[in-house]
């Protein structure tokens, strides 16, 4: 069974095919939350003839190989009937060599001096996908490099965990809100990702957290207005603090009394029980 998210997005990539005019979506995925399948889901669209390949940029080289692996992967193949294949490139010459698409990371996109992966996409309609597009500054290398990918591509996917850089800049090709509704979803959107990435480094159960946060403003965050929304995370980044790398903001607060530091690391004072009094410690990564 798929999760909300994949589900989501395969509707999304159903209406494409089915006439739509949506060629850029963007994910806010937390880790854990299935986005190894997104690239999978979306590659729909090559099989349905509106786009010739795939090409997913990942941050880092053993999510190369995992991505590669993904789409091998016999329960993936089971549970979307898919038989695509995709293969590791680091600004090769035919990066696809007769497969689906390709799998990079943004270091070998920014050292490509031959623009090997440009002339692909200007030869070949693209899927592109931005793995961890938080990494892409605005004006930064990154974003030099990526740019002409963007403009060229056919479809754009872009997921993350984080909606927000450590240092404040301005995350390059993010989505910009315009209607309430939207402006309401973004600004949710982001108190959620912050209160599960504290929950994680912290390892406390996130539903605790929220709980403790609706008492706080006693209203649930489906029903308050973009106002209080933005009280709200405003309230959540400084009661539960957050440096770049998504761990707790060191010198800035104290230990609590409810669980062992993990790695020595600092915590902050709350309420919320700690993932070992959920039992959750018996789970081990797969």
């Amino acid at each position: 069974m798929l999760r909300k998210r994949q589900a989501k997005l395969q509707l999304i990539v159903d209406g494409i095919i089915a006439g739509s005019e949506v060629d850029t979506i963007y994910v806010n995925a937390t880790p854990g939350s299935g986005k190894s399948m997104l690239p999978i889901i979306i590659g729909k669209l090559i099989k349905a003839g509106l786009a010739d390949s795939l090409v997913w940029i990942v941050p880092r080289k053993p999510l190369q190989n995992q991505g590669e692996h993904n789409f091998l992967d016999p329960c993936f193949r089971d549970m979307l009937h898919h038989n695509m294949t995709i293969r590791s490139s680091t600004n090769d010459i035919n990066p696809c060599r007769g497969l689906d698409g390709f799998i990079t990371i943004y270091q070998a996109i920014i050292s490509d001096d031959d623009q090997t992966v440009l002339s692909e996409l200007r030869n070949k309609r693209y899927i592109l996908i931005l793995d961890e597009f938080h990494h892409i500054e605005d004006m930064g290398v990154w974003f030099k490099a990526i740019n002409p990918l963007w403009e060229l591509a056919a479809f754009k996917l872009l997921f993350t965990g984080t909606i927000e850089r450590g240092n404040g800049s301005k995350i390059a090709l993010d989505y910009v809100p315009e209607t309430p509704s939207e402006i309401e979803t973004s600004l949710r959107d982001q108190i959620e990702s912050h209160v599960r990435q504290f929950s994680f480094v912290n390892r406390y159960n996130p539903k605790r957290l929220n709980t403790e946060i609706q008492r706080y403003f006693d209203k649930p965050r489906g029903v308050m207005t973009s106002n209080e929304l933005e009280a709200v995370l405003a309230h959540v980044k400084r009661t539960y603090p957050l440096n770049g790398n998504g761990c707790p903001a060191r010198g800035t607060i104290l230990y609590d009394q409810i669980a062992k530091p993990r790695g020595g690391g600092i915590r902050v004072p709350t309420k919320a029980r700690a993932w070992e009094e959920e039992g959750d410690s018996k789970c081990q990564a797969r």
